[in-house]
Protein backbone atom coordinates (compact mmCIF):
# COMPACT_ATOMS: atom_id res chain seq x y z
CA UNK A 1 0.00 0.00 0.00
CA UNK A 2 2.69 2.27 0.94
CA UNK A 3 4.43 1.67 -1.95
CA UNK A 4 1.66 2.79 -4.57
CA UNK A 5 1.44 6.05 -2.81
CA UNK A 6 5.08 6.82 -2.95
CA UNK A 7 4.99 5.78 -6.92
CA UNK A 8 1.84 8.51 -7.56
CA UNK A 9 3.57 11.11 -5.19
CA UNK A 10 6.59 10.56 -7.76
CA UNK A 11 4.48 10.89 -10.75
CA UNK A 12 2.78 13.78 -9.18
CA UNK A 13 5.88 15.42 -9.06
CA UNK A 14 7.54 14.25 -12.99
CA UNK A 15 4.33 15.64 -14.17
CA UNK A 16 4.39 19.26 -15.56
CA UNK A 17 3.22 22.50 -14.75
CA UNK A 18 0.97 23.01 -17.68
CA UNK A 19 -0.71 19.75 -16.67
CA UNK A 20 -1.40 20.29 -13.28
CA UNK A 21 -3.56 23.48 -14.25
CA UNK A 22 -5.38 23.94 -17.52
CA UNK A 23 -4.05 26.76 -20.23
CA UNK A 24 -6.45 29.76 -19.37
CA UNK A 25 -8.15 31.21 -22.91
CA UNK A 26 -7.21 34.02 -24.93
CA UNK A 27 -8.88 36.79 -24.95
CA UNK A 28 -9.59 36.33 -28.56
CA UNK A 29 -11.27 33.07 -27.94
CA UNK A 30 -13.32 34.33 -24.84
CA UNK A 31 -14.72 36.89 -27.87
CA UNK A 32 -15.42 34.15 -29.73
CA UNK A 33 -17.84 32.42 -27.37
CA UNK A 34 -21.51 33.47 -27.55
CA UNK A 35 -23.54 32.82 -25.12
CA UNK A 36 -27.16 30.51 -25.16
CA UNK A 37 -29.80 32.55 -24.94
CA UNK A 38 -32.24 31.28 -22.17
CA UNK A 39 -35.88 32.01 -22.00
CA UNK A 40 -36.70 34.48 -19.11
CA UNK A 41 -38.99 32.85 -16.40
CA UNK A 42 -42.09 34.24 -16.23
CA UNK A 43 -42.95 37.03 -14.59
CA UNK A 44 -39.34 37.99 -14.75
CA UNK A 45 -37.57 41.28 -16.85
CA UNK A 46 -34.63 39.78 -18.98
CA UNK A 47 -31.01 40.25 -18.29
CA UNK A 48 -29.40 43.39 -20.06
CA UNK A 49 -26.53 42.09 -22.25
CA UNK A 50 -23.06 41.25 -20.47
CA UNK A 51 -20.47 44.09 -21.32
CA UNK A 52 -17.96 43.37 -23.68
CA UNK A 53 -15.03 42.00 -22.28
CA UNK A 54 -10.91 44.87 -22.24
CA UNK A 55 -9.18 44.15 -25.34
CA UNK A 56 -5.85 43.16 -25.11
CA UNK A 57 -3.92 45.82 -26.24
CA UNK A 58 -2.63 45.55 -29.82
CA UNK A 59 -5.80 42.97 -30.61
CA UNK A 60 -9.19 43.97 -32.27
CA UNK A 61 -12.62 42.16 -31.42
CA UNK A 62 -14.04 40.38 -34.15
CA UNK A 63 -16.22 41.73 -36.23
CA UNK A 64 -19.75 40.07 -36.09
CA UNK A 65 -22.87 40.47 -38.31
CA UNK A 66 -25.35 41.50 -36.34
CA UNK A 67 -27.99 42.93 -38.83
CA UNK A 68 -28.90 42.15 -42.38
CA UNK A 69 -28.66 44.88 -44.83
CA UNK A 70 -31.42 46.10 -46.73
CA UNK A 71 -32.47 45.84 -50.01
CA UNK A 72 -32.17 47.97 -52.34
CA UNK A 73 -35.08 49.40 -54.04
CA UNK A 74 -35.53 49.31 -57.72
CA UNK A 75 -34.91 53.20 -58.76
CA UNK A 76 -31.12 52.60 -56.71
CA UNK A 77 -30.50 49.10 -57.92
CA UNK A 78 -31.19 50.62 -61.51
CA UNK A 79 -29.06 53.80 -61.52
CA UNK A 80 -26.37 52.32 -59.86
CA UNK A 81 -23.36 51.90 -61.73
CA UNK A 82 -24.61 53.38 -64.61
CA UNK A 83 -24.96 57.42 -65.62
CA UNK A 84 -28.54 58.74 -64.85
CA UNK A 85 -30.88 58.71 -68.29
CA UNK A 86 -31.79 61.58 -70.08
CA UNK A 87 -35.05 62.67 -70.30
CA UNK A 88 -35.98 62.80 -74.36
CA UNK A 89 -36.91 66.43 -75.37
CA UNK A 90 -38.51 67.37 -78.48
CA UNK A 91 -36.39 69.92 -81.18
CA UNK A 92 -36.13 73.47 -79.65
CA UNK A 93 -35.81 76.74 -81.69
CA UNK A 94 -33.04 78.57 -82.72
CA UNK A 95 -31.68 80.95 -80.26
CA UNK A 96 -31.53 83.68 -83.22
CA UNK A 97 -35.32 83.39 -84.23
CA UNK A 98 -36.42 83.31 -80.91
CA UNK A 99 -37.02 86.83 -80.26
CA UNK A 100 -38.71 87.11 -83.78
CA UNK A 101 -41.20 84.55 -82.53
CA UNK A 102 -42.07 86.62 -79.22
CA UNK A 103 -42.74 89.48 -81.48
CA UNK A 104 -44.82 88.01 -84.18
CA UNK A 105 -46.93 86.21 -80.90
CA UNK A 106 -47.41 89.49 -78.77
CA UNK A 107 -48.00 91.36 -81.83
CA UNK A 108 -50.84 88.82 -82.92
CA UNK A 109 -51.94 88.76 -79.22
CA UNK A 110 -52.50 92.24 -79.24
CA UNK A 111 -54.29 92.18 -82.35
CA UNK A 112 -56.98 90.07 -80.94
CA UNK A 113 -57.88 92.02 -77.75
CA UNK A 114 -58.01 95.29 -80.30
CA UNK A 115 -60.75 93.31 -82.32
CA UNK A 116 -62.15 91.98 -79.10
CA UNK A 117 -62.21 95.22 -77.55
CA UNK A 118 -64.11 96.75 -80.40
CA UNK A 119 -66.75 93.68 -80.79
CA UNK A 120 -67.62 93.76 -77.49
CA UNK A 121 -71.46 93.75 -75.90
CA UNK A 122 -72.50 97.20 -75.01
CA UNK A 123 -72.48 96.39 -71.22
CA UNK A 124 -68.60 95.03 -71.48
CA UNK A 125 -67.89 98.31 -73.81
CA UNK A 126 -69.52 100.89 -71.10
CA UNK A 127 -67.61 98.86 -68.15
CA UNK A 128 -64.54 99.56 -70.34
CA UNK A 129 -64.95 103.08 -71.37
CA UNK A 130 -65.49 103.55 -67.31
CA UNK A 131 -61.83 102.38 -66.75
CA UNK A 132 -60.43 104.66 -69.74
CA UNK A 133 -60.30 102.18 -72.83
CA UNK A 134 -61.92 104.78 -75.19
CA UNK A 135 -61.85 104.82 -78.60
CA UNK A 136 -58.74 107.02 -78.50
CA UNK A 137 -56.54 105.06 -76.33
CA UNK A 138 -57.80 102.47 -78.44
CA UNK A 139 -56.96 104.02 -82.04
CA UNK A 140 -53.81 105.46 -80.02
CA UNK A 141 -52.92 101.49 -79.44
CA UNK A 142 -53.10 100.67 -83.02
CA UNK A 143 -50.62 103.36 -84.14
CA UNK A 144 -48.17 101.79 -81.80
CA UNK A 145 -48.61 98.65 -83.45
CA UNK A 146 -48.29 99.78 -86.69
CA UNK A 147 -45.11 101.29 -86.26
CA UNK A 148 -43.75 98.46 -84.58
CA UNK A 149 -44.66 95.85 -87.71
CA UNK A 150 -43.16 98.69 -89.49
CA UNK A 151 -39.97 98.95 -87.51
CA UNK A 152 -40.06 94.62 -87.99
CA UNK A 153 -40.37 94.70 -91.46
CA UNK A 154 -37.69 97.19 -91.44
CA UNK A 155 -35.34 95.44 -89.55
CA UNK A 156 -36.00 91.99 -91.49
CA UNK A 157 -35.46 94.10 -94.48
CA UNK A 158 -31.68 95.44 -93.02
CA UNK A 159 -31.38 91.72 -92.20
CA UNK A 160 -31.33 90.53 -95.76
CA UNK A 161 -29.62 92.97 -96.98
CA UNK A 162 -26.94 92.15 -95.27
CA UNK A 163 -27.11 88.33 -95.78
CA UNK A 164 -26.75 89.22 -99.20
CA UNK A 165 -23.92 91.60 -99.04
CA UNK A 166 -21.67 89.01 -97.05
CA UNK A 167 -22.21 86.36 -100.05
CA UNK A 168 -21.49 88.89 -102.85
CA UNK A 169 -18.12 89.30 -100.55
CA UNK A 170 -17.66 85.96 -100.05
CA UNK A 171 -18.19 85.47 -103.91
CA UNK A 172 -15.96 88.25 -104.76
CA UNK A 173 -13.22 86.88 -102.12
CA UNK A 174 -13.26 83.45 -103.37
CA UNK A 175 -12.82 84.72 -107.18
CA UNK A 176 -9.93 86.67 -106.25
CA UNK A 177 -8.30 84.09 -104.13
CA UNK A 178 -8.40 81.77 -107.24
CA UNK A 179 -7.22 84.34 -109.53
CA UNK A 180 -4.19 85.28 -107.41
CA UNK A 181 -3.67 81.31 -106.54
CA UNK A 182 -3.30 81.12 -110.47
CA UNK A 183 -1.10 84.13 -110.92
CA UNK A 184 1.44 82.51 -108.20
CA UNK A 185 1.74 78.87 -109.11
CA UNK A 186 2.55 79.86 -112.92
CA UNK A 187 4.63 82.09 -111.22
CA UNK A 188 6.53 80.04 -109.51
CA UNK A 189 7.36 77.65 -112.75
CA UNK A 190 8.63 80.63 -114.76
CA UNK A 191 9.52 83.53 -112.42
CA UNK A 192 13.58 82.82 -111.55
CA UNK A 193 14.55 86.11 -110.23
CA UNK A 194 14.77 87.12 -106.15
CA UNK A 195 13.00 90.88 -106.96
CA UNK A 196 10.18 89.00 -109.09
CA UNK A 197 9.46 86.55 -105.96
CA UNK A 198 9.71 89.62 -103.92
CA UNK A 199 7.02 91.60 -105.69
CA UNK A 200 4.46 89.13 -106.57
CA UNK A 201 4.92 87.84 -102.73
CA UNK A 202 5.57 84.32 -103.71
CA UNK A 203 7.18 83.23 -100.44
CA UNK A 204 4.52 84.89 -98.55
CA UNK A 205 1.23 82.99 -97.23
CA UNK A 206 -2.06 83.92 -98.63
CA UNK A 207 -4.10 85.23 -95.62
CA UNK A 208 -7.04 84.69 -94.75
CA UNK A 209 -8.43 88.18 -93.63
CA UNK A 210 -10.06 90.44 -95.92
CA UNK A 211 -7.99 93.72 -95.63
CA UNK A 212 -4.81 91.23 -95.92
CA UNK A 213 -5.58 89.45 -98.49
CA UNK A 214 -6.54 92.79 -100.45
CA UNK A 215 -3.20 94.86 -99.97
CA UNK A 216 -1.23 91.54 -100.71
CA UNK A 217 -3.25 90.30 -103.92
CA UNK A 218 -3.37 93.91 -105.08
CA UNK A 219 0.02 95.12 -104.87
CA UNK A 220 0.61 90.83 -106.35
CA UNK A 221 -1.29 91.97 -109.56
CA UNK A 222 0.41 95.10 -109.75
CA UNK A 223 3.50 93.41 -110.28
CA UNK A 224 1.87 90.92 -112.81
CA UNK A 225 1.23 93.50 -115.10
CA UNK A 226 4.77 95.20 -114.94
CA UNK A 227 8.28 94.08 -116.62
CA UNK A 228 9.73 91.94 -116.29
CA UNK A 229 7.27 89.54 -114.95
CA UNK A 230 4.73 90.35 -117.51
CA UNK A 231 6.52 89.07 -120.56
CA UNK A 232 7.26 85.44 -118.35
CA UNK A 233 3.48 85.13 -117.00
CA UNK A 234 2.41 85.88 -120.94
CA UNK A 235 4.68 83.43 -122.14
CA UNK A 236 3.06 81.02 -120.00
CA UNK A 237 -0.65 82.12 -120.65
CA UNK A 238 -1.31 83.99 -118.11
CA UNK A 239 -1.50 87.40 -119.47
CA UNK A 240 -1.63 91.09 -118.48
CA UNK A 241 -5.36 90.76 -119.15
CA UNK A 242 -6.24 87.79 -116.59
CA UNK A 243 -4.29 90.61 -114.11
CA UNK A 244 -6.79 93.22 -115.08
CA UNK A 245 -9.68 91.27 -114.79
CA UNK A 246 -8.61 90.09 -111.56
CA UNK A 247 -8.11 93.62 -110.51
CA UNK A 248 -11.24 94.82 -111.47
Amino acid sequence: MSRHIRTRKRASRRAPAAAQTPAAPSVLDVQLLEAEPQAPASGAQAAPPPAAPPQAPGRTAPVHATQIDAAPDEESSETDGAPPKRRKRGPRSAPQYRARVDQELFVAQVQKQIVAVRAAEPALAALLLEHGVTPEYLAALEAQLAATLATISARTDAIVAEQHAIKALEDCFAVALTSLTTMRQVARTVVTARSAYTGLHLREPVPRSYDLFVELARDALRAAREEPCASQLAAATYTPAFAERALA
